[in-house]
C-alpha cells in the first residue's frame, strides 16, 4: 500500500514554511463536503441511520452524475469527508462556490434531511453539509491523522461501500487502524492520484 509520504513526495527541508503548510500544498486540491451526523435523535419513527445511508447514495450518485469521481473518509469525529480530486486549474472561490451550490441543492431537495447552516440549534435530526471547508483559511483533518480526542481516533479513508449505518467512525483509532491497513486487500484511495477531472459548470 502506498504511504502518505510516498503519495505527496519529498518535502523541502530548506523551506521556511511550517510542515503543515508544506503538506497542505503538496496534497492535491480537493473539494471536501463534510457530512456531519445529526446532533440529536428525533422520535423513533425517524430512522437517522437510514437517512445517513440514503445520503451516502445520494451524494455519490450526484457526483457520479456530474462525471466526478469521489472518495470518502471519516473525520475522526462524527462526520465524513467527501473528497473530489480536481486538476489544479480552479481558484479557491470557484471551488467553494461549487461546493456551496451542491450543498444547497441537497438541502433544497430534502430540507428535513440536510441543512447548510452551521447553527447547532437547527441541526436536530438533520445532516449538516459543511461546504465551508473549501477555503484557504479553513482547516480539514488530513487522511490518517489522529484527533486530540478520547481514544485517539484517526481520520480514515474508506471505501464507499463501507459507509453504512453500522459503521462506527470511533472504531478507527491508533490502536485499530494499523491492523486494518494490514488486512486491506486494496487501498480505498488507490486511484486518487490517477483521477484527472475538472469542475463542471452547474446551471
Amino acid at each position: 500500500m502506498t504511504s502518505l509520504a510516498e503519495t505527496v513526495g519529498p518535502l523541502d527541508e530548506g523551506s521556511s514554511l511550517p510542515l503543515y503548510q508544506q503538506l497542505q500544498r503538496a496534497l492535491r486540491k480537493a473539494i471536501e463536503i463534510q457530512l456531519l451526523g445529526p446532533e440529536d435523535a428525533l422520535p423513533a419513527e425517524r430512522d437517522l441511520a437510514s437517512d445517513f445511508n440514503v445520503s451516502r447514495i445520494t451524494v455519490r450518485k450526484a457526483l457520479d452524475g456530474l462525471g466526478l469521481h469521489s472518495f470518502a473518509k471519516t473525520t475522526g469525529g462524527k462526520g465524513v469527508h467527501v473528497v473530489v480530486p480536481i486538476e489544479r486549474r480552479h481558484e479557491w472561490p470557484q471551488v467553494k462556490a461549487f461546493a456551496k451550490l451542491m450543498a444547497e441543492r441537497f438541502a433544497a431537495e430534502a430540507p428535513t434531511r440536510y441543512l447548510t447552516r452551521i447553527s447547532k440549534a437547527e441541526r436536530r435530526g438533520r445532516i449538516f453539509i459543511d461546504y465551508l471547508r473549501n477555503d484557504p483559511t479553513s482547516t480539514a483533518v488530513a487522511p490518517y491523522s489522529t484527533r486530540s480526542r478520547l481514544g485517539a481516533p484517526v481520520s480514515t479513508p474508506i471505501a464507499w461501500e463501507e459507509l453504512t449505518p453500522s459503521l462506527d467512525p470511533a472504531s478507527f483509532t491508533i490502536a485499530t487502524v494499523p491492523a486494518r491497513l494490514e488486512g486491506l486487500r486494496q487501498d480505498p484511495w488507490a486511484e486518487i492520484d490517477e483521477v484527472k477531472q475538472r469542475l463542471p459548470t452547474l446551471a
